[in-house]
Order: structure tokens, then C-alpha cells, then sequence
């Protein structure tokens, strides 16, 4: 019998243990700074005049715990509909979201043209609390299910996507070339477009995961809640932490952050809506028997 009976915030010292887990894995990227050193992109840019104003250490600390805090929030939100024990679920959020971070900074590199290696390490150091965090959230706060978890990848897994990555890559360039966001579009093409239908391919692996986290909304309730809740809110905090931490103009806080991040939600709404309601469906990967992936007509 699924483990349902109780909302995770309805349990005892709910506030205690929310607070504790995001403290642990503020303390340990605290630990991973002093130990990998800061973001590579750093060392040509100058602070923040909130950074020059309170200090360094208060403004990445309040980062992380929002960050962390609005991570778990969501982990709440996802995963009691799931298949999976709650550790399973904890594991798969920790490391899907973990990815996303560590992926996500080598655009940055990219940007900067700062060292490969160098921002590797820096996105390892930013995707192991989150993976600590994921695995603590499904520890205090996750539920069993009766369903087992398995995951058949296979071409119409890939297929089913299609829509998702497309979009994604169409509203990455559209910023890139006609918003002028901060890219590198034209000095590192290549690079460039490896590393957006990377990210492309990896928000559509998130939401092959977590679709049927809103089993009882239509498919364009599905596409706002994935897009705004479980992958916008996330890749806003994620994108801010630049310009709260680094000296960046307004404007260029507007288009190459703001509009970005607008832009980009925007593209995966729509895709994960067309993902749904186009001549294909994504169909059964948490279906109550085997939570098996596979592509069915509509």
C-alpha cells in the first residue's frame, strides 16, 4: 500500500528536519568552495555592489539556502505521484537537478572562454550538495510506492522528446541571435550548439521523469506546472545567482538573464505541451504496472 497517509508537511518537526537538510547541504558546498575555490568566470568580473555592500559569504550563503530551500519545496510538489522507494526518488531528483547545475556551467565557460576543465570541477562542486539534498528530501520527506521503478530507453523514447529539444534549441537561438543575449554563438559556434542541445536533451530527460508528477491536469497544465514549478523556478534561481553575486548592468541583467530564462520557459512549455498533444503521446512511463516508457498514438 502506498505510503500516502500523511502529507510530508503535516509530519513531526517538518520545519526542523527542512531546515536541517538544506543546512547540510549549504555546509557542504561551503566545504566543496574551500576546497575547488570559487567559479572560474570570477576571476574577470568584479562583485556585486550587494556583495560590496554585505560581504561576500552572507550573499552566497542566502543564495544557497533559497536555492536549496525552493529545491526541496519542489521535491515535495513531485514526488508522492511517482513510482519508486523514497530513496529512489531522492537519488533520481538529487542527480537529475545535480546534472542540469553542473551542465549548465559550462556555458558560462563557454562564454567567458574560461578554462573546460576548470568549470568542470566547479559544476561537480555545484551539483553534489544538490544530490546530497535529494537524497536527504526522499529520506525525511519521500514516499514509497508500490510501484517498482524501471526506465526503457529506446528510439521512441527519444522520439517522444523531439518536440521538447526542438523548441528549446529554436528559443536558445532565437535569444541568442535576435534578443543578442550574452552567447558565443558567433565566436564558438560549435561549442555553442553542442552545449544547448545538451541542455536541451537533459530538460527533456527531466520531464520525461517527472510528467506524471501532475497526473490529474490536462496537457497544458502539465506543460505551465513542469515549466514553471519544477524546471522554471529552478533554472531562474540557478541564472540569478550571476548577477547577485557579479557586477552586471541593469540592461544586460534584463535581456541576458531575465529574457533568457523567460525565453527558455517559454520554449519548454511548448514543447512539453506539443510533447503531449502532438500526433504522438508519451504514454505508460508510470503506469501502474511497469513504468515502462514507450510511444503510443493518440
Amino acid at each position: 500500500m502506498n505510503n500516502y497517509s500523511r502529507p510530508a508537511t503535516n509530519k513531526p518537526y517538518f520545519v526542523p528536519k527542512l531546515f536541517l537538510i538544506i543546512s547540510l547541504a549549504v555546509v557542504f558546498r561551503i566545504v566543496l568552495v574551500v576546497v575547488v575555490g570559487e567559479d572560474p568566470i570570477g576571476e574577470n568580473m568584479d562583485y556585486s555592489l550587494l556583495v560590496k555592500t554585505i560581504g561576500f559569504k552572507p550573499v552566497i550563503v542566502g543564495m544557497f539556502y533559497i536555492c536549496y530551500f525552493a529545491l526541496a519545496i519542489v521535491f515535495l510538489v513531485v514526488q508522492k505521484n511517482l513510482a519508486g522507494t523514497k530513496l529512489q526518488k531522492g537519488c533520481i531528483y538529487g542527480t537529475l537537478f545535480a546534472l542540469l547545475w553542473t551542465y549548465g556551467m559550462l556555458e558560462a565557460g563557454i562564454i567567458k572562454q574560461t578554462s573546460l576543465p576548470a568549470e568542470i570541477i566547479f559544476g561537480i562542486s555545484e551539483g553534489l550538495p544538490i544530490v546530497l539534498l535529494g537524497v536527504l528530501s526522499g529520506i525525511f520527506f519521500g514516499t514509497n510506492s508500490t510501484r517498482k521503478l524501471s526506465h526503457t530507453l529506446n528510439a521512441s523514447y527519444w522520439f517522444a522528446l523531439f518536440p521538447i529539444v526542438e523548441l528549446y534549441l529554436f528559443g536558445r537561438y532565437f535569444a541568442y541571435i535576435v534578443i543578442e543575449v550574452e552567447s558565443a554563438y558567433v565566436h564558438s559556434p560549435l561549442a555553442t550548439f553542442l552545449w544547448t542541445g545538451g541542455n536541451a536533451v537533459l530538460i527533456a530527460i527531466l520531464y520525461s521523469f517527472y510528467r506524471n508528477a501532475f497526473p490529474a491536469y490536462n496537457s497544458f497544465a502539465k506543460a505551465l506546472l513542469f515549466g514553471l514549478v519544477v524546471f522554471g523556478l529552478n533554472w531562474a534561481l540557478y541564472n540569478f545567482l550571476v548577477p547577485v553575486i557579479f557586477q552586471v548592468s541593469v540592461f544586460e541583467v534584463f535581456r541576458s538573464f531575465f529574457l533568457r530564462v523567460l525565453v527558455d520557459i517559454v520554449a519548454i512549455v511548448t514543447g512539453v505541451f506539443l510533447a503531449e498533444e502532438g500526433g504522438f503521446l508519451i504514454n505508460g512511463m508510470y503506469s501502474n504496472d511497469n513504468y515502462v516508457f514507450r510511444l503510443t498514438k493518440k
